[in-house]
């Protein structure tokens, strides 16, 4: 269609149709209800598994971004109660190893008391500070952070592909940030120890890093970033077996789960 004063008239007309129309459908919020509780919670100290490493960058004198350290990386959060209240107490899954945002029983919870430090993993640290009342902030104790709620990317969806249902239905990544400085100027505290040993693979005189981890007293929580790995199986050499389409599943599980 060729673009006219009527049709561009138009066009503007229907945007802000389409604005208001969203606008109306926004939830409203209590503002006095938004982040009211955040100054209950103070944090404390990332958690850390040593046995995978984050590395740090920061720009050298060239300013190219180089690895300046290395920290454990973070699978979960200790924070303190300044108030008695109920926090999420969900488990970690068997998969914890590859995915940080597992859990057991999402509906699990235990009491804390007033000044009682408790230690929660990514998953439970998002459920416990989405709501209303902490609005993804802690504020306790006059150290300010921010959750971030990191959803996965659909790979294809800046190309114009249709959308990876199971993507867009992932649980978020769960992290917190200082709101000043950065989460690593806090010791992490580590919640295992482990082992490395070069062990052979095959008959070529090939090694592999082998780990062995065990939990640390006191975060037994984390037990399952200490199993090992289940064992790789080869891939038949016969016919591959019909697979179900993942993203259709993944679709009827979503709808199933509305009706």
């Amino acid at each position: 269609m060729p673009l006219t004063k009527n049709n561009t008239k138009a066009a503007a007309e229907t945007a802000k149709k389409v604005e208001a129309a969203a606008v109306a459908e926004a939830p409203v919020y209590d503002a006095g209800v938004l982040g009211s509780k955040s100054n209950t919670i103070a944090f404390v100290a990332p958690l850390g598994d040593p046995s995978r490493i984050d590395n740090t960058y920061a720009p050298n004198e060239k300013g190219e971004s180089t690895i300046a350290g290395k920290t454990p990386y973070i699978v979960g959060y200790r924070l303190k109660a300044l108030v008695d209240m109920v926090v999420p107490e969900c488990g970690m899954g068997a998969d914890a190893r590859k995915n940080l945002m597992t859990y057991v029983d999402a509906t699990g919870t235990k009491q804390v008391k007033a000044g009682e430090e408790f230690d929660l993993t990514r998953f439970e640290t998002g459920l416990l500070l989405a709501p209303d009342e902490y609005n993804g902030r802690i504020t306790g104790e006059g150290k300010a952070f921010s959750v971030v709620y990191q959803q996965k990317k659909n790979p294809g969806a800046e190309a114009g592909k249709i959308a990876d249902v199971s993507a867009a239905s992932a649980i978020p990544t769960v992290s917190i940030r200082p709101e000043s400085g950065s989460i690593k100027d806090y010791q992490i505290l580590e919640v295992l120890s482990f082992t490395s040993e070069k062990v052979p693979v095959g008959n070529n005189g090939h090694t592999q890093i082998r780990k062995t981890r065990t939990i640390n007293p006191g975060f037994e929580k984390f037990e399952a970033l200490c199993q090992a790995a289940p064992p790789r199986v080869r891939k038949s050499s016969s016919a591959p077996k019909a697979r179900r389409n993942a993203g259709a599943q993944a679709f009827l599980d979503i709808v199933n789960k509305r009706k």
